[in-house]
């Protein structure tokens, strides 16, 4: 019984670091958005980007707002 619970708690413990992991990857890709905003003259797609990289932090903000703060 006490492996068993324990077998839960590391699986709970490896869903909760996926979901920090993926959450750590929408942040990287904001600021690739971001970034890359500069390289086009056009500003319609500047526009875009933008909000596209804001977008994607807001969602990335909302899923770690979420997540249990490990310790």
């Amino acid at each position: 019984a006490q492996a068993e619970a324990l077998s839960a708690e590391s699986q709970q413990a490896g869903n909760t670091g996926d979901q920090y992991v993926v959450t750590t990857i929408l942040l990287a890709v904001a600021l690739f958005f971001a970034g890359v905003t500069s390289s086009f003259r056009y500003r319609p797609a500047q526009a875009f980007l933008l909000i596209l990289a804001i977008g994607t932090v807001a969602v990335a903000a909302s899923r770690l707002a979420d997540l249990p703060i490990l310790t």
